[in-house]
């Protein structure tokens, strides 16, 4: 399952924009599209990316809406999950959630990254239960303490 990281809306801290949003390096928080990615363990990724900083305040975060995606037999969300180069202050958790029609949101897979300057982590998660439905995505970008 590809989903399109753009367009996408974005919000945190009761703010709604558009994605991409914000400049790098603004403490409100910033979503920026990125090509290539810059690794965590020092090199490129050709595809694009996203690097997102939420807030500069305990627990501020970032929830990307995706528009609503029909899942067919074998889709799998993959993803590669890490800290942006140099980014020495980072410890976030990522978060993939989703929701079927009206029904709650429910959390598909969430992972908590700190930067060791090394290793980057990649995932990749079945999707399979839920063929034949469309489903809307949302993933969450939350700040820990310790920024």
């Amino acid at each position: 399952m590809t989903l399109p990281p753009m367009p996408a809306r974005a919000h945190g801290s009761a703010v709604r924009v558009n994605c991409p949003a914000g400049t790098d390096g603004d403490a409100r928080g910033f979503v920026l599209k990125v090509t290539p990615s810059r690794l965590e363990n020092g090199t490129s990724d050709g595809r694009m990316g996203l690097i997102t900083f939420p807030q500069n305040v305990n627990n501020g975060y970032i929830q990307g809406f995706f528009p609503a995606y029909n899942v067919k037999s074998g889709d799998r969300f993959r993803s590669i999950v890490n800290c942006e180069l140099n980014a020495t202050s980072c410890y976030v958790v990522f978060r993939l959630d989703y929701q079927t029609g009206t029904s709650s949101i429910q959390t598909l897979w969430a992972f908590v990254e700190r930067y060791e300057g090394h290793s980057i982590k990649w995932t990749s998660t079945s999707v399979r239960w839920s063929a034949g439905c469309e489903i809307h995505s949302h993933s969450s970008f939350h700040r820990l303490s310790g920024w």
